[in-house]
Formats: C-alpha cells, sequence, structure tokens
C-alpha cells in the first residue's frame, strides 16, 4: 500500500468514524468551521494536506497517530471471513450480493432498496442478519459501521468457495467435452515428482497467485472489470484397469 492510498484509507476510516457518532458532514464542517462543500471534498479527495488530515481526525475525536498504526498493521494482512460468516453466505447468497452491494459498491441500504426494489422489512432482516454474524455493528436505524476490512476473501475451505468451484468445474467440463470454444485459461500437465519438489512447485505457484489475488483485492475491487476464477488442482487421476486392457472389437465406430 502506498502513501497515497493510506490517506485513503484514513479518510475512510474518518467517514466511518462520523457515521458510528451519528453526526452529519453538516456538523463536522461547523467544528471545522468551514462550508459542507468543503468538506466533502477533503473527504473524498485524492490528496489532502497533513494539517487538514490531522484537523479532520481531531473534529472527529481521532488520534491521527493510532489511526496511522492501524493502517500500517492492516496493510500486510488478508483478512478472511469466518466460518459463521462462509456459512451464512453458502446458505443465502443473497446476503453475500447485498453484503457486496454496501461494502464494494459503498451504496447505502436505502439505495440497495430502490435499486433492487426490497421492503424496508428486507432491508431490515439484511442489516440485522450481517449484524448477527459481525459483518457490522449498527449503532441506530440508519447508520452502521464495518467490521471487516479489505482486503477480504473466503478462506481456502470454505462452503462458498468449494461450491463454486464445483459449479464453475462442471461449466468448463462441459464446454471442452462439447468442444464449444470459450477465453478461459486451461493448462494440463503431467508431472512425475518426488514430494520434496512437488512442494516447492507448490509453494511458489501458491506464492504468485496470492501475488496477483492482493493486487486484485486492493486495487481492482471497484473496477468495471470481469471477475476471472483460477482454481489450481494437483491430483493423482484414476486408473480404470478395465480401460487398459487389450479387448476383441468387430469394429470401431467412425
Amino acid at each position: 500500500m502506498n502513501y497515497q492510498d493510506k490517506i485513503k484509507r484514513c479518510l475512510s476510516l474518518i467517514k466511518d468514524e462520523v457515521k458510528t457518532q451519528g453526526d452529519t458532514y453538516q456538523q463536522l464542517a461547523d467544528k471545522l468551521e468551514v462550508s459542507l462543500l468543503t468538506v466533502k471534498r477533503q473527504l473524498n479527495a485524492g490528496e489532502i494536506s497533513m494539517s487538514k488530515l490531522l484537523a479532520l481526525c481531531d473534529a472527529v475525536g481521532l488520534d491521527f497517530i493510532d489511526v496511522w498504526n492501524t493502517i500500517e498493521q492492516q496493510e500486510n494482512r488478508n483478512n478472511v471471513f469466518t466460518q459463521e460468516q462462509d456459512l451464512a453466505f453458502y446458505q443465502n447468497p443473497a446476503l453475500y450480493t447485498y453484503f457486496k452491494a454496501l461494502f464494494h459498491f459503498q451504496q447505502t441500504p436505502k439505495d440497495i432498496e430502490n435499486i433492487s426494489a426490497i421492503s424496508p422489512a428486507s432491508t431490515e432482516a439484511y442489516m440485522n442478519k450481517l449484524q448477527d454474524i459481525g459483518i457490522i455493528k449498527r449503532t441506530d436505524d440508519q447508520y452502521f459501521k464495518f467490521l471487516v476490512t479489505l482486503p477480504i476473501d473466503f478462506s481456502d475451505d470454505s462452503a462458498m468457495v468449494t461450491h463454486n468451484i464445483h459449479k464453475n468445474l462442471k461449466t468448463i467440463g462441459d464446454k471442452i467435452v462439447s468442444q464449444e470454444p470459450y477465453a478461459d485459461l486451461l493448462l494440463v500437465k503431467s508431472l512425475k515428482l518426488n514430494d520434496e519438489i512437488r512442494a516447492k512447485m507448490y509453494e511458489e505457484i501458491q506464492d504468485i497467485a496470492n501475488k496477483y489475488a492482493n493486487l486484485s483485492q486492493r486495487y481492482f475491487e471497484l473496477a468495471d472489470l470481469p471477475e476471472h476464477q483460477l482454481f489450481i488442482c494437483d491430483y493423482l487421476p484414476e486408473r480404470d484397469v478395465e480401460s487398459e486392457l487389450i479387448v476383441d472389437v468387430i469394429a470401431f465406430e467412425e
């Protein structure tokens, strides 16, 4: 995370704190003795002076050093959903879609309600469930705070990941069998390696995959790009003894 990204993260934490306290941007502007437009520009700025950043932190009661240290500690940490959160998303796919709208696309509950044409009662159910599984903390009916931070993803053994692997492998397998043209990357290699070299290969592949996964999560999460799924599988193929035998035939099908 470069310096500018850390500044943006600071501003994001300040905005979260404003919501948590139940204040408005107008109240923040009054504390700073500036206009509402000025506050909005500062909180969403690509660049901001350190003096203005310190003033914003002070106005919402945050210690800048504590905020900066928090960001530094999070920089190299890959967060994963808990088992409870993973299971809730797996059992209720719409809940995960709702979470992404809130977290990644920064839509408000009211925005989602209008876009998806759901009832206020449904909104309440979604928000309560996200709070129950520790994704958000509600301060009142209107405001909430995220309890998860970027980058965040599912663990390798999650129910969501396993389900998606099964679904997508079947789709790709059907395309391969039907020889239907498709743009997915397919790499198949037969290897004979001892355990030590195989483990080293796996470690190197995992490092490369993690490098690009982190790049995706940190910088392209909100980009309007197609989402690719990378699945790497090393397995011992089952051997069908009967299929390897030479048997009597009359003719082969053309």
